[in-house]
C-alpha cells in the first residue's frame, strides 16, 4: 500500500489529487464538465500576472511567488502550493477549475509547476493560440526568447554575485564591499567596464551580451552607473 501511494503521489504530500491519479494511471480527463473551463482559466491567469504591475518585470514577481509558496522546493510548486498561492488573491475555483488550471500550467506533466512554465502561463494569459509564443519583429527575428534568455542569464549572474554575502553578517555589509571593490576611480559609482572588470577579478564572468541586460535591471534611474542603493536593492530581489 506503502508502496501505491508512493507512486501515485507524486510531491509527497500525503493526498493524491485528480491530476496525480491521472498521470499515474496515465490517462485524460473524460468528463464533459472540463469543457468550458478554458476561459475562466485565462481569466484567473491575466488576474494573477496583474500583481507583476507591483515588480520591476515578470521574473521577478514569478521569483517572489515561488519564495512564498513554494516550500518543498524552491524551483518548482506543487498543485497544493499552487491552490495556497491563489487563496492569497481571493480565487474562488470549483474543483474542476482547478484541475484545469494545473494541467494548463503544467507542460510536461509531471505533476509540479516549474518557474518556467509558470513564468510561460503568465506571458501567454489572454492571448490567443495564435499569439502565444516567441512573437517576431518586423525582420521575423525571434524576440521574446532572447529577452527572456536575458532575463534568465541575468538572474543567474546576480545570484552569484549575491552568494558571496554568505561570508558577511548582512547584505549590507556585503554590498559596501563590492561597491569599494567594484568601484576603480573611487567616485562612489560603479560603470559597466568597472562592473565587469572587477566581478573579473571576483572569477564572476559576465559576457558581453549580457552587461546591457544586467545594468537594466540595476540602473533603475537610469544614468549609465550603479550606485550603492541600486546594487543593494538588485541583490535583495534576488
Amino acid at each position: 500500500m506503502n508502496e501505491l501511494m508512493n507512486r501515485i503521489d507524486a510531491d509527497k504530500d500525503g493526498f493524491i489529487t485528480q491530476v496525480e491519479l491521472y498521470k499515474a494511471l496515465d490517462l485524460k480527463p473524460q468528463h464533459s464538465e472540463y469543457q468550458g473551463t478554458s476561459v475562466s482559466i485565462d481569466q484567473v491567469l491575466v488576474k494573477l500576472r496583474r500583481g507583476a504591475e507591483k515588480y520591476h518585470n515578470l521574473h521577478e514577481y514569478v521569483n517572489y511567488l515561488y519564495e512564498q509558496f513554494a516550500t518543498g522546493n524552491s524551483a518548482f510548486m506543487s498543485f497544493q502550493e499552487l491552490m495556497n498561492c491563489l487563496k492569497t488573491f481571493n480565487f474562488n475555483l470549483t474543483h474542476v477549475e482547478r484541475i484545469a488550471l494545473m494541467k494548463k500550467m503544467d507542460d510536461n506533466g509531471d505533476n509540479q509547476i516549474s518557474k518556467d512554465e509558470f513564468y510561460q502561463a503568465l506571458v501567454n494569459a489572454g492571448k490567443t493560440s495564435g499569439e502565444r509564443g516567441s512573437p517576431k519583429n518586423s525582420q521575423g527575428a525571434n524576440t521574446q526568447g532572447f529577452q527572456d534568455s536575458d532575463d534568465i542569464r541575468v538572474d543567474n549572474a546576480l545570484m552569484k554575485i549575491k552568494a558571496g554575502a554568505r561570508n558577511y553578517k548582512t547584505l549590507a555589509d556585503y554590498v559596501k564591499f563590492l561597491v569599494k571593490k567594484l568601484d576603480a576611480n573611487k567616485d562612489g559609482f560603479i560603470t559597466p567596464s568597472e562592473l565587469v572588470e572587477g566581478l573579473r577579478e571576483l572569477g564572476i564572468k559576465i559576457f558581453k551580451g549580457e552587461l546591457a541586460a544586467i545594468m537594466r535591471r540595476i540602473d533603475d534611474d537610469r544614468d549609465g552607473v550603479i550606485s550603492y542603493d541600486e546594487l543593494f536593492r538588485a541583490l535583495s530581489r534576488i
